[in-house]
């Protein structure tokens, strides 16, 4: 069993990937409007992880970072961890890590439907072959 700090360093792991994505996007799209050239590794690296956010990782890492606040009421009445049982819910850290999760959260949930409705195909369409398929120049 990991320790409450490897599940912590874990989750802002996950944050960071999360707001890294997010922040190169914001880049490329910049750099397009102002006519600047982007760097080709910019562009690789933010195709590949909107790629893995958007199919495979999508519901592993917003799980991972709601089972965060997966708390038990236990007989004294102090909610605990559902897998940490010595870690106390809803003190100080637990707060803020709770609170940065959440915003976290909505971020991600609208990053990706935008996302989703920008690069995936809406129209399922047996005969075209290109539908569902993800593309981004």
């Amino acid at each position: 069993m990991t320790s409450w700090n490897t599940y912590i360093a874990f989750l802002y792991i996950c944050v960071s990937l999360i707001l890294m994505t997010i922040f190169s996007l914001i880049y490329i799209s910049y750099s397009e409007r102002k006519q600047e050239s982007k760097p080709s590794w910019t562009v690789y690296v933010c195709k590949n992880l909107l790629f893995l956010f958007m199919t495979i990782f999508y519901y592993p890492i917003f799980e991972y970072l709601l089972s965060l606040m997966d708390c038990q009421k236990s007989s004294s009445g102090i909610y605990f961890h559902h897998i940490f049982k010595n870690q106390e819910c809803w003190n100080s850290l637990h707060l803020l890590h709770s609170i940065i999760v959440i915003i976290i959260c909505v971020v991600y949930v609208i990053f990706c439907m935008i996302v989703g409705l920008v690069y995936f195909e809406s129209k399922t369409n047996t005969r075209d072959y290109n539908a569902k398929f993800f593309v981004l120049i």
